[in-house]
């Protein structure tokens, strides 16, 4: 069963904020400003980004989904698969603010993304309705990292990559290996 429609963030301001975050991780945050520039902007980085093209899709498709308005959810999913190689299922959730480095992600099932959840390529997030996945505002999936639910990753987390986690992630912990497990950070090497 798909997830209620409320949980969706409304499409121009989940559109912007990708854009912005996008933007930022591309060192090119001083570029947005105001509405036009904005939206000149995200043409832009539609252009330039298959990732944040495939972005956009996305969420038109579920913006579309939320109005019953047939065919286009599956245009652009379709066109998301093709463009940037990223597959995010009708089930899935996801915050205003994502940010995939290079697109060729996948995320399947009950997922919920938070805000500005940065995906690098390669990585697969599935969930079920008995097993969903939560992942936290701020986290960051490794390239090649893969995330099995049930699992609930904490804000400010960091998967490394190719990491493998069927668990809970507690907030801000850095996490490694198959299976994945906690990094203990060396106090000596914790900038002054």
């Amino acid at each position: 069963m798909a997830r209620p429609t409320s949980q969706h963030p409304p499409l121009i301001s989940a559109l912007v904020a990708d854009a912005r975050v996008s933007a930022h991780f591309r060192s090119e945050g001083h570029r947005l400003g105001g509405r036009r520039t904005t939206a000149g902007q995200m043409v832009r980085l539609a252009i330039e980004s298959d990732a944040y093209l495939a972005q956009v899709m996305y969420r038109v498709g579920v913006w579309a989904r939320t109005r019953r308005i047939p065919i286009v959810p599956r245009l652009a999913r379709l066109g998301a698969s093709v463009v940037a190689q990223v597959e995010i299922g009708p089930d899935v959730v996801v915050g205003p603010g994502l940010y995939l480095a290079h697109g060729q992600v996948s995320v399947h099932g009950h997922v919920h993304l938070a805000e500005r959840v940065v995906m690098f390529p390669w990585s697969t997030i599935t969930g079920t309705a008995d097993a969903p996945v939560e992942i936290g505002a701020d986290a960051r999936i490794g390239t090649g990292a893969v995330i099995e639910g049930p699992a609930r990753i904490g804000a400010h987390a960091r998967i490394g990559a190719n990491a493998t986690v069927t668990g809970d992630v507690a907030a801000s912990a850095r996490i490694a290996g198959v299976p994945a497990r906690q990094i203990v950070e060396h106090p000596k090497l914790q900038p002054a």
